[in-house]
């Protein structure tokens, strides 16, 4: 047997979304009718892909599709530490770059 998945109005209008098992999707809407429900819509559920605990996936990877999450990609990669740079050095670097290309302007001109 299959698990639907429905969703109907009761008597008083109030909407209802529950599972159900049958055969057919025919006879689904059957019993959902015969709870006393007017089914508004009927789905069949695809088969679970959920592995019991303690047990590995029957390829032993990870798959990546339904029912299964991907891992996250940047775990696949060693963290790397980046060195910080400090703006003060920056800036007094490139003042002193700057007042040595003044002064080769100057020592050419002369």
């Amino acid at each position: 047997m299959a698990t639907f998945k429905f969703n109907a109005l009761d008597y008083s209008g109030q909407e209802i979304v529950d599972d159900i098992e049958a055969s057919t999707k025919e006879e689904a809407v059957t019993k959902v009718r015969s709870l006393g429900y007017f089914p508004t819509k009927v789905q069949e559920h695809p088969p679970s892909l959920k592995v019991a605990k303690g047990q590995q996936p029957s390829s032993g990877l990870p798959r990546i599709g339904r029912g299964w999450k991907c891992p996250n990609p940047l775990s696949w990669f060693p963290k790397i530490e980046l060195p910080t740079i400090d703006v003060n050095s920056v800036v007094i670097v490139g003042e002193f770059v700057i007042i040595v290309f003044l002064l080769i302007l100057l020592l050419v001109k002369w």
